[in-house]
């Protein structure tokens, strides 16, 4: 991987979680934003509290759920995936689609490690 890193290459391949790092990522380019960010000190519409509501409970589900599953076999997949030296540029297509806020597709050979980098990137941040 490069020395030269930025606050935009939020993931690092080290298998260390740090959920904080996807916080550094700068806001996505305006051409990338698909809804106005809802302003905290304006009033919220019926709409907006409706939304945010569903996020939070949302979201509340999944930790809820993923710390149950503490010993599952996708959280080792992930913190067991190694990114070797040469692999380099897949962490840097990984921060890319991050900072883009777009997918990135992942091709490869049955077993080459697709899904199990999808799992290192999630335990990771």
């Amino acid at each position: 991987m490069s020395d030269h890193s930025t606050n935009w290459e939020v993931f690092k391949g080290d298998h260390q979680p740090e959920p904080e790092r996807i916080h550094r990522l700068p806001p996505p380019p305006p051409w990338r934003q698909f809804r106005p960010p809802i302003d905290p000190t304006h009033p919220r519409t019926a709409a907006q509290a409706a939304y945010l509501d569903k996020i939070t409970a949302y979201w509340g589900q999944l930790q809820t759920k993923t710390a149950a599953d503490e010993n599952s076999r996708d959280r080792q997949r992930g913190e067991s995936f190694r990114i070797r030296q040469d692999q380099a540029r897949v962490i840097q297509a990984v921060n890319a689609a991050l900072a883009l806020r777009r997918p990135l597709l992942v091709t490869g050979r049955p077993g080459s490690g697709k899904t199990s980098l999808a799992y290192a990137v999630a335990h990771e941040l």
